[in-house]
């Protein structure tokens, strides 16, 4: 009998300039290659653990593996004995526990595929929160040695289109934020593109919009602004503040992640290979 389950990916895209899927295939092999491990919350660590080319007929060949999550222990912090209720010194630690400092515990495998093309980390969504695995990512972009050979590369959260419309379909609008990196110049819409054209020819990077209002029609987001909007949702972060009634009401779509649930039979397919075969419908209506 077939045992059907469900798996949920989410995204990150990534983004370094030049733009170049070369480039992107050189970044992700360079991160694997330096073990270069991104702080994810308290003593929890990650790290990319697998790599492999899919497709190698391709003219850009997909990546995919798997990411790990692991716990970084100081042995030389107090340890405590359950039963007796004692502290254990650190040198009777030492004796103890002879673990080699490569081991980590509490491992956890997240599999992923990574587009160089399209320059987006598909991954599951399940094992651990997308936001946290953004701020990993965000930390592993902040090591020296990625800045030194990559610059600035950019992190963000493929946000819920939920998130983004319920914005613009918003009255009584009192005060807007828009946060967002410069957008990849492929596969964006008319008005997203004179975003990326506006920063592009300032050399802005990122950009953050803020706008308040006391007219008793709030806001009336034009052209641009809806643009900017729209791009957020691949590219950064939209804040809105709105009159519901008499209370005003904060919507973001700050941790709202796109996140899309794909069914699965585990008898005949793993979960590296769902989330591979799922990857290209994930990417299909991103623009």
């Amino acid at each position: 009998m077939a045992r059907r389950k469900t798996i949920k990916l989410a995204a990150l895209n990534i983004k370094t300039e030049p733009h170049s899927p070369e480039r992107y295939v050189q970044l992700w092999e360079f991160l694997y290659n330096t073990h270069t491990v991104g702080h994810l919350r308290g003593n929890d660590f990650l790290v990319i653990d697998s790599l492999e080319m899919h497709d190698q007929n391709a003219i850009t060949p997909l990546i995919k593996g798997s990411m790990a999550k692991f716990t970084e222990i100081n042995i030389h912090d107090p340890w405590f004995n359950l039963e007796t209720r004692e502290r254990i010194e650190t040198e009777s630690v030492e004796e103890i526990v002879r673990i080699p400092h490569e081991y980590k515990p509490n491992l956890k495998q997240i599999y992923y595929t990574f587009n160089p093309d399209r320059h987006r980390l598909i991954f599951e969504a399940d094992p651990i929160a997308p936001s946290s695995i953004k701020r990993a990512f965000e930390n592993i972009m902040k090591s020296p040695l990625i800045r030194e050979r990559y610059g600035d590369v950019a992190v963000e959260l493929e946000i819920s289109r939920d998130a983004i419309q319920e914005i613009l379909s918003l009255q009584n609008i009192m005060s807007l934020e828009i946060q967002i990196s410069r957008p990849n110049p492929d596969g964006i819409s008319h008005l997203e593109r004179r975003v990326y054209n506006r920063m592009a020819d300032q050399n802005i990077r990122r950009q953050d919009f803020k706008a308040t209002t006391t007219h008793p029609d709030g806001i009336l987001p034009d052209e641009e602004t809806i643009a900017m909007i729209n791009a957020s949702q691949s590219n950064g972060k939209t804040v809105a503040r709105a009159k519901i009634g008499e209370i005003t009401e904060v919507f973001t779509t700050e941790n709202q992640p796109r996140v899309k649930r794909y069914s699965y039979d585990s008898d005949f397919e793993t979960l590296s290979e769902v989330v591979l075969n799922n990857s290209y419908d994930y990417l299909s209506d991103i623009e």
